[in-house]
């Protein structure tokens, strides 16, 4: 019996045009990543620049239609676009941001209880729909001063 293939969608924009080219090859490098990981499990994974840019600095994710933030537990300045994760702050978006959040948003399309089932990160059951946790691992997996 064959399961429908799920889709993963990931959107991009930017409002500094000097970093468009940057940012789509950024972006290119975390998809095919997760391409190739989540292929195996049925996921397709699709990356797209939106058209019109938000009203925020910096780089602009969303994959399935919430941001990257969200699937991290980042909180993001909205002048300068600057990530902070438990009170570290880092310049910019990077591509292994991008592929955490991207297996954030898998593990809830594998999850066929939805928003009964339980949180990838920590295990934890989660209480309801939105970013179960609110702690990224980033700041243990990336020592770049300065970030």
């Amino acid at each position: 019996m064959s399961q429908a293939r799920k889709n993963l969608s990931i959107r991009w924009q930017t409002k500094d045009t000097a970093s468009v080219e940057a940012s789509g090859r950024l972006i290119a490098e975390a998809a095919e990543h997760l391409r190739l990981g989540l292929a195996r499990l049925g996921i397709s994974v699709e990356a797209e620049q939106a058209d019109a840019p938000r009203n925020a600095a910096g780089l602009c994710v969303e994959i399935d239609g919430r941001t990257l933030e969200e699937w991290l537990g980042a909180q993001v300045d909205p002048h300068t676009g600057r990530l902070s994760f438990d009170g570290e702050t880092y310049q910019d978006v990077s591509a292994d941001d991008v592929i955490e959040a991207g297996l954030l948003a898998a593990a809830w399309l594998l999850d066929a209880e939805g928003c009964a089932g339980r949180c990838p990160r920590t295990g934890e059951a989660r209480t309801g729909c939105g970013a179960c946790c609110g702690r990224s691992s980033r700041e243990e997996t990336d020592a770049t001063p300065g970030r």
